[in-house]
């Protein structure tokens, strides 16, 4: 089968653009490297509210891509999971994509598409592990440390440090306040730099307290008691049962095999598009949210549904005039 449209990356971005397919009539499938749709914000912090969508005060993000999941499967398309894409090639006139299944070493498969929208996303992550805290490596895999937001329920009546003071930090004390018994936020600079809403909500929480400016030094385990832990700042003590890095994540680029090779011009491991249709240097190849490069981008959700809307407008304006 060769499908009209093969959308590489399962995130929002590829997910709304899949929907947009089906109601132009187009065939489509999605492919991602990972075991299920939704990309990093599912995968990464499924349980944390995001905020800034259309029509919702707060929903999770595992919520929403349960949402645009329902609202893609009124059409029938094919999902290709645990498939990360190795290499594009183009062919006189469609794409091959050819597939490595994580669960099959040294076999490929290959996928044929007219058209292809690349929703990857700022590629793999993982969370930035500060090495001037002392200890901080023999306590990563302990399960003393958490580096993201997960089920908030697992706070519950729990003294949590939270360690950072940008939006990772304070939507994770604020969503978790409801949960935790007492949380402390640990930030080296004298204001946290969140949003200033966030700053005004935090400072209206009763159960939240600011550590600031302070830098960590140390994280042990108490004696005797190896489910809670002792943290050394510059100018404080303290105990607590969990302490939370947000201290963000570095990144492995997402950009695909073979895409300079078809013509994609790429800058800073962004793909170059132009904004009219999202279309890169290479036709009929289109690039939609975080990879999606273009002048004055603002990067959140929201444009990359409007993104995705008006690549998939001009694969159908395109397509129809042949």
């Amino acid at each position: 089968m060769i499908y009209d449209v093969c959308i590489i990356g399962g995130g929002p971005a590829g997910i709304y653009a899949g929907y947009c397919c089906g109601t132009s009539g187009l065939s489509f499938c999605i492919i991602d490297a990972l075991d299920s749709l939704g990309g990093q914000c599912f995968a990464l912090y499924s349980h944390k509210e995001i905020y800034g969508i259309p029509g919702f005060v707060g929903v999770t993000a595992g919520e929403f891509i349960e949402k645009l999941k329902d609202q893609a499967s009124i059409f029938d398309h094919d999902i290709y999971l645990n498939s990360p894409v190795t290499y594009i090639k183009k062919l006189e006139e469609k794409y091959k994509i050819f597939i490595t299944p994580k669960d099959v070493e040294d076999q490929s498969r290959t996928i044929e598409s007219r058209y292809i929208i690349l929703a990857t996303g700022i590629g793999s992550m993982k969370p930035n592990i500060p090495q001037n805290i002392s200890n901080i490596n023999e306590l990563s895999n302990s399960g003393h440390l958490d580096f993201y937001n997960c089920n908030y329920q697992k706070y519950c009546n729990k003294n949590i440090a939270v360690a950072g003071g940008g939006d990772s930090a304070a939507d994770f004390a604020i969503d978790c306040s409801r949960y935790a018994k007492e949380i402390t936020i640990i930030h080296r600079r004298e204001q946290m730099t969140c949003q200033e809403d966030k700053k005004e909500k935090i400072l209206k929480i009763k159960n939240i307290n600011l550590l600031m400016p302070n830098q960590i030094i140390s994280i042990t385990p108490q004696v005797n008691d190896y489910s809670s832990l002792h943290i050394e700042t510059n100018t404080a003590n303290i105990a607590c049962d969990k302490i939370v890095l947000c201290y963000g994540f570095s990144t492995k680029s997402s950009i695909l095999g073979g895409l300079e090779d078809i013509g994609c011009n790429i800058d800073n491991s962004r793909v170059i598009v132009n904004i009219d249709n999202m279309e890169t240097d290479a036709q009929g190849c289109y690039a939609i949210g975080d990879i999606a490069a273009y002048k004055n981008k603002k990067k959140n959700v929201t444009n990359c549904f409007f993104e995705g809307a008006r690549a998939v407008r001009d694969i159908k304006t395109i397509s129809k005039a042949k």
